[in-house]
């Protein structure tokens, strides 16, 4: 696979951090930032496909509707 270049601007606290951090673990600051990319695309890719499917959830006219009472009754239970 084909590795591409990109330029991120970070402030000084978070560059101290992530040189920090990398010379820890022993890893280069690239290595650190794509697998914190990575961790980042997965979890709101996650997130979105979610809200994706409550919405379209929601919007079905089979799904059954609570009324606030009815919720609060059965949260009681």
């Amino acid at each position: 696979m084909k590795n591409h270049s990109i330029t991120v601007r970070i402030n000084e606290t978070n560059y101290s951090q992530l040189k920090n951090l990398a010379e820890s673990m022993e890893r280069s600051k690239s290595f650190i930032m794509e697998d914190a990319l990575i961790n980042y695309m997965e979890v709101n890719a996650w997130q979105i496909n979610h809200i994706k499917k409550a919405l379209a959830e929601a919007d079905d006219p089979n799904t059954p509707r609570y009324t606030q009472e009815e919720i609060e009754r059965d949260a009681l239970a």
